[in-house]
């Protein structure tokens, strides 16, 4: 009963059988011309010392809608500015950014406490930059979870983080019943105010 057994002709196939016959029962076929290895059936990662699929540092992407071409976790780092920093200037007591990619959806959690936060020829949108890929710039994107203490002008009610297209930032709008949702700027949180925002979701980064 051959375990490794080669099928000869151009394409040079080694094949990985249980029964000694090659029609039909082959499990495991490696075809050297196009550098493909198919399975025929299962693939089972239950011994003690599987269980693992190992992807390169580098992502080698694939144009394959189907294809899996990528895993990683890592951290980042998230650093609270304006659209124009100005004299910005920021002490942190917490700033801690986690991140996990499968594909391309990429999951990001953020948690920032400042203890020291001044803005006084600060500009423009409020955001939070450093996360880990740049956004796609096809689609309007929302994270799913936020928590903060922003100043929020009258009449409005919540705030949601979003990804910016085509950008590598978080910014976040301002929205309520029966007012136009704007973005939450310099003007919207005084100076010498601290911030505790968190927030998490899934985003789709750009290819």
């Amino acid at each position: 009963m051959p375990l490794f057994e080669p099928t000869g002709g151009s394409n040079t196939q080694v094949q990985f059988n249980d029964a000694g016959a090659l029609a039909g029962d082959a499990g495991l076929t490696y075809n050297k011309t196009t550098d493909a290895l198919t399975i025929a059936g299962q693939l089972i990662l239950s011994g003690a010392a599987a269980g693992q699929i190992v992807f390169p540092a580098t992502q080698n992407a694939s144009t394959n809608a189907n294809t899996l071409d990528d895993y990683e976790e890592g951290t980042w780092t998230p650093v609270i500015t304006f659209a124009t920093p100005g004299d910005v200037s920021v002490t942190y007591s917490t700033q801690t950014g986690r991140y996990i990619k499968v594909g391309r959806i990429v999951q990001i959690w953020s948690q920032l406490t400042t203890s020291a936060f001044t803005h006084t020829t600060s500009s423009g949108a409020l955001r939070v930059t450093g996360i880990p890929f740049g956004v796609d710039g096809a689609i309007n994107q929302t994270l799913a979870f936020i928590y903060s203490n922003f100043d929020l002008t009258a009449g409005y009610t919540q705030v949601v983080a979003c990804p910016e297209a085509a950008n590598s930032h978080v910014i976040f709008w301002m929205e309520g019943d029966n007012v136009t949702k704007t973005q939450l700027s310099s003007g919207q949180h005084a100076s010498g105010t601290n911030v505790d925002v968190w927030f998490a979701g899934v985003y789709l980064p750009g290819s």
